[in-house]
This record gives C-alpha cells, structure tokens and sequence, in this order.
C-alpha cells in the first residue's frame, strides 16, 4: 500500500491538496497532511533575514520549522511526496524540495497554480510537475507506483527521467464533480507548522478556519483576467469546458457533515468560489433547501454582470449575509461597465445583504485619472459598503499583461523578487496610498471633497505611515475585530436583540412547563 504525505505551502484551505488526498484515501491509500504555515503568514518576513534558515519575499522559514516538517515526513515514512503552493512559495519549495532530497529517496512532486503556470521552470527542480488539476494525476501515478510500473505517459504530468523530461498534455477535466469525494478535512492525520511549532489539527494558528467552513461549490472562474495566474485561461485549456458546478444536493450533505464533524464551533460558511454560483435554477433550489437544511450564515464572492436582482434576492433568501464584489482597476473600463458596477453594488445592497469591495488595483498601466475614476465609482456605491484587504498588483511572465507591459517599455519598472515567478512594481509608494484612499470611501463621514483634497495633498502621499494608522484606527474603532464585515453599532444591536429574546424566551418557559404539566396530568 503506497504511503502519500501532501505538504501545502502557506495555504490552508488548499482544495486541490485536500481533493487528491481524499481521492487515494477512498482507493484504500494512506495519506498525510502537514500544512506548512498559512494565508495570514504570508508576509515580508519580520526580523533580520539571519534569524530564517530560509528568507524569501514573502515567506521564511526557521531551522526548527524545517526540521519540524523533515522529522514529521520521517514518521509519516511516505513512498510519495507532494508539495502544493503558488508563485510566492516557489523559492521556499525549492528549499525545501532540496532538504527532503538529502534526506529521503521518495519521488517528490511539485502541484498547484505556480506548476500549472510555469512547467518549464519547476521540473528542473522537482521529480514530477503536475499541471492542472491534479486528483486524477496523482492517483494514476500511484496505482504505478505500487505497481512498479512506467509512468512517464501519464497526462498531466510532466516527468524527469533519463536525463530528459516527458512533457505530457493535459488531462481531460472531471465534468461532474459529484464523482469527486469530498476535500479531506480529518484532523488525525493532519498537522501544521508554525512558529517554531508543529500541532495536530486541519489548519495553522491565526487562521480564519475554526470559525468559518470553507466549501467550494464549483471549479475555475468564468473570467479571464490579463494578469491571473490560475492557468485557465486558454494556455492550458478551454474557459468554457474548465467551469462546472456541483450539485445542490453535494454542497448541502458535505455542509451537514461538516458542521457534525468541525473541530471548532461554526459561525458561519464561506464559499470559496470565484464566484459564488449564480446560475438561476441551482439557486432557485439552493434557496430553498438551505435555510431549512443547513441554517447557517453564509458570504462568498461575485463580479459585476455575474447575474440579476432575482439572483442575488435568492442568495439573501437562502442566508449569505454578505458578497465580496471584485472590481477590477479603473484602466480600459467604458462607461457601460462601470455602469454594470453600480448597478452589481446596488442589487447586493438592495437584497439585503453586506456589500463588501475587494479592488483588483495598482494596475501598472494605470493612470491617475483612472484610480480617480475608481474612486468616483466608490463615491456612488451605497452607504455602508465596506472594503476588504486590497493586494499589490502582481503579474507572471506567461500573463498577457505581460506583453502590454512589455510593449510599453515599462518593465524597467518591475522587479521579480528572488524567490517568486511574478512580478511586481518596485516602488509600492502607489499602491499603498491609492489603498488608503479607497478605503477612506467606505467611511459615511468622509465626502468626497474631503478625499478628493486628499488626492491633491502631497504631504499624504510623502507621510503613508501616518495614513495608513488612520486607517487601521478607523478599522479598530468602526468594526468588530477590525474586520468590515460587521459594524460594531450593528453588532451591539445584534446583541441586545438576542438579549431580549433569551430573557422572553426564559420567563415564558415555567409557565409553558406548569401548563404542559397540567395537561399531562388532567390526561
């Protein structure tokens, strides 16, 4: 029986890594998890970059960490490895990849969106590079390898062997994920390392996981956007064959086994889609079976011209409380579009639910008047949105803004951190005024002339440190936990309500027993 140990780099949720496990474990297979940090530590490393056995960009790793992953592979004892991560890991997976060499015989395989991008560059490092999705790949590897069989032909992967590499094509995409079982979430074989500590469990310290399930309902977004990385936008295969949807019924029985079965107590679901179904008849269903079936609060993502009013009533209808609305930068947009904007921001409002603004910004071929046009967007939003963390604008040599980067002469302008595929601006002096800014908008109190002098006010753009403390004040002091999800004089209200019930609810409850007493006894 071949042993498989999965490693996800500063990823917890980690679907594909998750899906592939539990698709060996349904063969009879055994298989490991250890969650190499998290989404949260994914930050320029603290520290003099002595204090790490490895220093990255945005990742590090300390000589006790490693150790800690390389004695956990030797309890685990596996005959494969596979290591999980995107662009900002892959000098930490090469690192790593290198330490478990030294230490172990097992093939080692590199997955995840970084691999699916950049084949070329990551089989020099690794055994195997799986592009894609990847449940099917490993499982086909391993059935080799338990039978001592050639698999340099499997699709999907790419092979080193002999001195050469077996480029193979890509795998044909499983159509209807209900045959795929549900992402492994079982805490006994799984660990995470963080902090100079590794600890039993499904998910790292300051992770937002032990309060909130992730699920995802569907696979690939329907977009493709100039400067993703996902790998799905024609260079691997085709948009429309890669979206697909699970069937109510799926989402709803995982989310009734999740919640029997969640190590923590759940306060609401997120669906981890890009973006959240919103084809009419699934949640024309949806609606209907979830308040009654899973009656838990629930948010997840949408863009603009993704559905109607009716849509968006029935998510409301069914208990998303909140969406995250992408917006892309303001550079190309027409009139029309933007439009199609307010017009998403408003149907998200009206249905009742939290509208929350993820800003796809620092576009490097953007204007001034095309950030002020983004603001002037915001300005018309309706009140109360909020604005959730905005992230520097990267982009991978195999993106096609590359090209139109390229083309302009700009990319004296970029820089490739060591450690990482993508690119990015190498002054972030823009981007971290232009995202104080925007996040200025969400606040009822400031105007827009307010903010427009603030555009105009050079002493802002030369003090960011000051702006950027005003902005986590207001953050602190306007929402519960700093997060926009939830508005402390909402939250206050929220409590005072369930207050009120409980006590209605404890002074009706002896005369309800006497009178049923009562009744037993006449009877």
């Amino acid at each position: 029986m071949q042993r498989v140990s999965f490693i996800s780099l500063y990823d917890e949720y980690c679907f594909n890594l998750r899906y592939a496990s539990s698709m060996l474990r349904s063969d009879g297979r055994q298989t490991f998890i250890t969650l190499f940090k998290g989404l949260q530590y994914l930050t320029p490393p603290s520290g003099s970059p002595d204090e790490y056995e490895y220093c990255g960009h945005r990742t590090c790793a300390s000589s006790q960490e490693i150790s800690l992953l390389l004695e956990a592979l030797d309890d685990q004892k596996p005959d494969l490895i596979v290591l999980y991560f995107d662009s900002p890991c892959f000098g930490l997976a090469r690192f790593l990849t290198r330490k478990i060499k030294q230490r172990r015989r097992s093939p080692v395989v590199w997955a995840g969106a970084d691999s699916t991008r950049h084949p070329a560059d990551n089989i020099q490092f690794a055994d195997i590079v799986c592009i894609g999705e990847s449940e099917y790949p490993i499982r086909f590897l391993v059935d080799r390898l338990e039978q001592k069989q050639d698999f340099s032909d499997i699709p999907s992967l790419w092979v080193k062997k002999q001195g050469g590499v077996h480029q193979n094509p890509m795998l044909h995409l499983e159509s209807v994920l209900d045959r795929l079982p549900w992402p492994d979430f079982d805490p006994e074989r799984q660990w995470a390392i963080a902090g100079d500590r590794i600890q039993r469990g499904i998910c790292p310290p300051r992770s937002l996981m032990p309060v909130q399930v992730p699920i995802a309902a569907s696979r690939s977004c329907p977009f493709t956007c100039p400067q993703c990385g996902a790998g799905h936008d024609g260079l691997v295969f085709e948009p429309q064959e890669s979206v697909r949807l699970r069937s109510v019924s799926s989402v709803l029985d995982e989310l009734k086994y999740r919640l029997q079965t969640w190590p923590w107590p759940v306060e609401r679901i997120e669906f981890r889609d890009e973006p959240a179904p919103l084809e009419a008849d699934w949640l024309a269903e949806f609606a209907e079976r979830y308040p009654t079936e899973i009656a838990m609060p629930c948010f997840g993502e949408t863009r603009a011209q993704s559905a109607g009013p009716d849509e968006y009533r029935m998510l409301r209808q069914a208990g998303m409380f909140a969406m995250i609305l992408q917006i892309s930068a303001g550079r190309g947009k027409t009139e029309e579009f933007r439009e199609s904007i307010i017009q998403t921001a408003n149907h998200i409002h009206d249905a009742g639910m939290k509208l929350l603004c993820k800003i796809a910004a620092d576009d490097p071929l953007e204007s001034e008047a095309d950030r002020q046009q983004t603001l002037n967007l915001l300005h018309r939003f309706p009140k109360g949105f909020g604005i959730v963390d905005n992230t520097p604008f990267s982009f991978s040599r195999n993106c096609a803004i590359y090209q139109a980067i390229e083309g302009k002469g700009l990319l004296d302008q970029f820089e490739q951190p060591d450690g990482e595929h993508a690119f990015q601006e190498k002054s972030m002096q823009d981007f971290r005024f232009w995202d104080c800014i925007y996040k200025l908008a969400q606040f009822e109190d400031i105007d827009s002339l307010c903010l427009d002098d603030f555009v105009q006010d050079e002493y802002m753009r030369r003090h960011l440190d000051a702006l950027e403390g005003m902005i986590h004040n207001l953050y602190k002091t306007t929402y519960v936990s700093g997060s926009p999800v939830m508005e402390k004089d909402r939250h206050v209200q929220s409590l005072r309500n369930r207050l009120t019930e409980s006590h209605n609810l404890a002074s009706e409850a002896p005369v309800r027993i006497l009178r049923e007493w009562m009744q037993s006894f006449r009877s």
